[in-house]
């Protein structure tokens, strides 16, 4: 394993990684398993906030 595969085992491991999928935004929010999409969604909240309600193109 090289250095940046170890460091980043460590950190799923640090945030409760027992398996595989995993999913972890911004070194901060974690998630097991597979999930639907509502629940990616409120982690992205959680990590970037609310979308706003006009986008721009």
């Amino acid at each position: 394993m090289t250095d940046r595969v170890r460091a980043d085992r460590r950190e799923g491991v640090e945030l409760g990684a027992t398996g595989v999928p995993f999913v972890v935004l911004d070194h901060r929010v974690a998630t097991p398993g597979a999930q639907k999409v509502a629940a990616y969604a409120q982690l992205l909240e959680q990590v970037a906030g609310p979308v706003p309600s006009e986008r721009v193109s």
